[in-house]
């Protein structure tokens, strides 16, 4: 008998195992929070920081990375990393840690292709927003 299913499933994430060969099938990740504020309030959970009491989540196995390994970006998303470069600058954001490596291997012309866009649409909600503006006053 075959079984069809309405999806793929998952694949099974094998991390390798100390002293061995064989690498070890991963099917969950149960975590443990303790004093991780900022992840409590990101699950939407209120944490007393001064209790300490650990708090437990989950998380797909499909986030699981090697150490040392690099996190590919999602499929349909070839400019995203452009795109936050060119919005970090407009804003004056620049990470600290790990800001070479983001700039290493980046091609200048979709880079200025992409700020050129980003830039022309801010100009031109400046221009809408003036009209509004100017509009209303009169």
């Amino acid at each position: 008998m075959t079984t069809t299913c309405l999806w793929n499933p998952p694949p099974v994430y094998p991390l390798p195992v100390r002293g061995k060969t064989e690498r070890r099938p991963v099917n969950r990740i149960f975590r443990v929070g303790r004093n991780h504020h900022a992840h409590a309030v990101e699950m939407g959970r209120s944490v007393d920081k001064r209790v300490g009491v650990p708090f437990y989540f989950t998380k797909a196995t499909g986030t699981l990375v090697e150490f040392g390994a690099s996190v590919a970006y999602p499929p349909g998303t070839k400019h995203l990393r452009y795109i936050r470069m060119v919005l970090w600058s407009f804003f004056g954001i620049r990470r600290r840690a790990g800001a070479d490596e983001e700039f290493a291997g980046v091609k200048p012309v979709p880079l200025r292709v992409i700020a050129f866009a980003l830039v022309s649409c801010v100009a031109a909600l400046l221009i809408v927003v003036a009209n509004c503006a100017a509009g209303q006053s009169s």
